[in-house]
């Protein structure tokens, strides 16, 4: 998946099978002490594109958080983090569904199976 707000992919180092990604210089949104009000209302509008970037390609996060958002140094946030991530196709496959995922900001329906779209809305409020 390619998009401005997520790191850029550039491969496999086949030996091990590492996934090799943009390094992004910044910090995770939970390890920012203050946060103007102009930042605030930028950073979840850019949370709200890359929600609607997963959705519009079937995907839910199920594990948006303030550990999982970098803050670059330009400002922009970075998702990070996607082995939660899920088809939308694949919600019915309850062999994927995980209830250990220990995080406040995630909706409780996900620990019930009850995987939608709804549950990255959830965790954006």
């Amino acid at each position: 998946m390619n998009h401005p707000l997520l790191p850029k992919y550039y491969g496999i180092i086949e030996k091990n099978d590492y996934l090799v990604i943009e390094f992004i210089n910044g910090q995770t949104l939970k390890n920012i002490d203050e946060i103007k009000f102009n930042d605030k209302i930028t950073f979840i509008y850019e949370i709200m594109l890359i929600i609607q970037f997963f959705h519009e390609n079937n995907k839910i996060l199920r594990d948006l958080k303030p550990d999982n958002i970098m803050i670059d140094n330009n400002k922009t946030i970075v998702v990070i983090d996607f082995d939660r991530m899920i088809k939308f196709g694949d919600t019915q496959d309850n062999g994927q569904f995980t209830s250990d995922f220990g995080s406040n900001y995630i909706d409780p329906d996900v620990s019930f199976g009850k995987i939608s779209y709804a549950n990255d809305i959830y965790s954006l409020g």
